[in-house]
């Protein structure tokens, strides 16, 4: 297995790209984590200083926030289809909300897996507090319905809504996690 590092834009979006791409590079990183530029400009100059520095890019998905499943919905395909544009690594996505039901998220989910399939992107969905996966007997749901999902493990946000609860220490959440079994090949660790 090869480990790769890379740098996420989140905490440092008031840098200029070309400063922020140049450190990325010299401190030894293969690549960044960011969501792409509401305006074609800065695009433009986060992808030419991409290829620049020879840095590979992970697309990250956050911004669609609509409280109502049909124009969240909407929000979610065009902020996807605008990342796979670009073409990157993969495209991190905190997809949903957690208020949403089983079945609106799964639609969700399910138009990401389509994106993914027709764009040649993947899509992995990134456990987070307020998201479809906002806690893991939620999350274990999705994955026994949709045992092809694949999900990102932000462990921080995965912890905070388990933090005061037994639940989570209840024998088949931990294993849930990969802990015991083998079931660990489903995640992809982005520890914040």
């Amino acid at each position: 297995m090869k480990i790769l590092f890379f740098c996420p834009r989140w905490g440092q979006v008031h840098t200029p790209w070309n400063i922020f791409l140049k450190t990325v590079k010299a401190a030894g990183y293969v690549g960044i984590e960011a969501s792409l530029p509401e305006n074609e400009r800065e695009t433009a100059e986060m992808l030419e200083g991409l290829a620049k520095y020879s840095l590979a890019f992970i697309g990250q998905h956050w911004q669609t926030v609509a409280a109502d499943p049909v124009e969240h919905y909407n929000e979610m395909d065009t902020r996807l289809h605008q990342l796979a544009e670009v073409k990157p690594l993969f495209i991190n996505s905190q997809t949903g909300r957690d208020h949403f039901s089983f079945e609106e998220n799964k639609k969700l989910l399910l138009r990401a897996k389509d994106i993914a399939d027709k764009t040649g992107v993947a899509i992995i969905h990134e456990t987070h507090r307020g998201k479809f996966s906002f806690a893991a007997h939620v999350t274990k749901q999705f994955l026994k319905e949709m045992p092809a999902l694949r999900i990102t493990l932000d462990i921080s946000h995965c912890s905070c809504p388990h933090s005061r609860s037994f639940l989570f220490w209840k024998r088949g959440l931990l294993s849930f996690y990969g802990v015991g079994n083998q079931g660990i090949d489903r995640f992809n660790f982005r520890l914040a």
